[in-house]
C-alpha cells in the first residue's frame, strides 16, 4: 500500500510540473500528459496501477461528462 501511494503522489507531482511547462510555454497541457504517459508506460519496473471500476465513476467521470 505505502510503495502505492509513492507511486501516485510521484505522479501527481510529475504532473503538476508538466502542467507548469505547458503554460510556461504555451502549449496544451494534455499534449504534455499523453506524451509523458507514453513516456511511464515504456520504463521497465514500473509497477502496475489497479484502480477500482468504481472510483472511475464517482471521481473522474462526472468531470469529463461535465
Amino acid at each position: 500500500m505505502h510503495h502505492n501511494l509513492l507511486l501516485i503522489l510521484c505522479l501527481l507531482f510529475v504532473v503538476f510540473l508538466l502542467v507548469m511547462l505547458a503554460q510556461r510555454i504555451r502549449v496544451a497541457y494534455p499534449v504534455f500528459l499523453v506524451i509523458a504517459g507514453l513516456g511511464i508506460s515504456f520504463i521497465p519496473g514500473v509497477p502496475e496501477l489497479h484502480l477500482d471500476p468504481e472510483l472511475i465513476f464517482l471521481f473522474f467521470l462526472p468531470p469529463l461528462l461535465y
